[in-house]
């Protein structure tokens, strides 16, 4: 191949990779501008949420109030609710709700903690109403217990974001839910069984289930 015919190539991939980039920002601002119209209309009521329930927080606002709101999970977080609350959605009050996850930052306070935690959800969820899934878990009182026992042990353990899926020393936001469930209540949440767990697995087990109930908020 020519110097000549290496250059073509070059410009078209260049080409091709900034109408990628253009589409990408394009898309990722219609979507802004319709969670801001979202949150506008739609802040009223309140929700009511129990220890055990699980906050997920959905990459794209038009994706979160789909039927297939996994499809926008990338990167996607979640995290388990350790307070039974009840909140108004307009006030965004979300320091009443304690949430156990693993994560890499504590977004509100703009640094980084890579560790597992318990703290108020405004930390990590805050910012981003109108693209929020409560998922309701319907766990009983005795499993709600060995949860909140199994995430006091393992508050600590630090941050790994390719953490494996059966590892109990650190945890992703994925691996630390599935390993909650499955170790403390006994419930493989992981949709798919495979030998990894993402949190679009974790959110296709519940949608999948007769009794599902999942708000956004």
């Amino acid at each position: 191949m020519n110097s000549r015919k290496i250059k073509r190539t070059i410009n078209r991939f260049l080409y091709a990779l900034g109408a990628i980039v253009l589409l990408y920002l394009l898309l990722y601002s219609i979507d802004r501008i319709y969670g801001r119209y979202y949150s506008r209309t739609n802040s009223a009521g309140t929700i009511t949420v129990e220890r055990g329930d699980i906050i997920y927080k959905v990459t794209s606002f038009m994706l979160a109030g789909s039927n297939y709101p996994y499809y926008g999970s990338f990167p996607g977080h979640l995290g388990i609710f350790l307070s039974d609350t009840t909140i108004a959605v307009k006030n965004s009050d979300f320091k009443k709700m304690l949430v156990a996850e693993s994560s890499l930052f504590n977004i509100k306070e703009k640094k980084m903690m890579p560790v597992l935690r318990i703290n108020p959800a405004e930390n990590n969820y805050g910012y981003a109403g109108g693209r929020l899934l409560l998922v309701k878990t319907h766990l009983n009182d005795s499993q709600k217990e060995k949860l909140q026992r199994y995430v006091e042990l393992n508050s600590g353990k630090p941050y790994q974001l390719f953490a494996k899926k059966n590892d109990s020393i650190s945890f992703n936001c994925a691996t630390f839910v599935w390993n909650a469930f499955n170790s403390a209540v006994n419930i493989d949440v992981d949709a798919n069984g495979g030998k990894t767990v993402l949190p679009a697995d974790i959110l296709s087990y519940f949608m999948k289930k007769e009794d599902a109930e999942i708000i956004r908020f």
